[in-house]
């Protein structure tokens, strides 16, 4: 089993990070396939892609690093729209909304490796997950900012793509189990401070 990367990545270096305001730092889409792609490259044998779909379960359903680690293949659940994780949340169990593909490549690793339902997609530690995920951004050639974490910009950067794609800044709210919209309004304030500044840097004033 290989896990599809669906855009080819593009040589980008930094993080969008905090630039004005209460902007949150994140990893664009083609980061976040660099940082997989590395991940495969500097597993362990045998690991590559697991380590790779850890990368992507972060991001895709934009999860806190506890909840990806908790996550097993009886807690995929199917329903007439799509797909959904049952994961433990800060507050109790809660449930996010996945990628279809996203499920079908953890359906997948589950019947390659054999696992139990009850059995861990990532049976490794917090301490483990930085190392994969730190290392593969070293290896992607990417510079973090400081004041956020490795592992958890992933579930930032989530936030932000769902954020685009989403008409309604409370469905983000309820996907990432903020208990306060104050926390949410973070990565909309971002999307506003980001479409400000290119808006400005489409003026020219022609000087010579």
């Amino acid at each position: 089993m290989t896990l599809a990367i669906p855009h080819k990545p593009q040589p980008i270096r930094h993080a969008q990070r905090s630039r004005a305001g209460k902007a949150v730092a994140h990893w664009g889409i083609n980061e976040v396939q660099a940082i997989m792609q590395a991940a495969r490259s500097q597993a362990r044998k045998g690991l590559g892609e697991r380590d790779a779909l850890f990368v992507a379960t972060l991001f895709d359903p934009a999860l806190r690093v506890s909840e990806a680690l908790g996550l097993r293949p009886i807690d995929v659940v199917r329903t007439s729209g799509g797909f959904r994780l049952t994961v433990d949340g800060k507050t109790g169990p809660r449930e996010a909304a996945a990628s279809p593909s996203l499920i079908a490549q953890l359906q997948s690793y589950a019947y390659e490796c054999q696992l139990d339902r009850q059995a861990r997609f990532f049976p490794f530690n917090r301490f483990r997950a930085w190392q994969i995920v730190s290392r593969a951004e070293v290896a992607a050639g990417l510079i973090k900012p400081a004041g956020v974490g490795s592992v958890h910009i992933l579930r930032h950067s989530g936030a932000i793509e769902r954020m685009l794609l989403a008409d309604n800044p409370k469905h983000i709210q309820d996907q990432l189990g903020h208990m306060s919209f104050s926390t949410t309004a973070r990565y909309l304030q971002t999307l506003i401070i980001e479409e400000s500044l290119q808006a400005q840097e489409r003026i020219d004033f022609g000087w010579r």
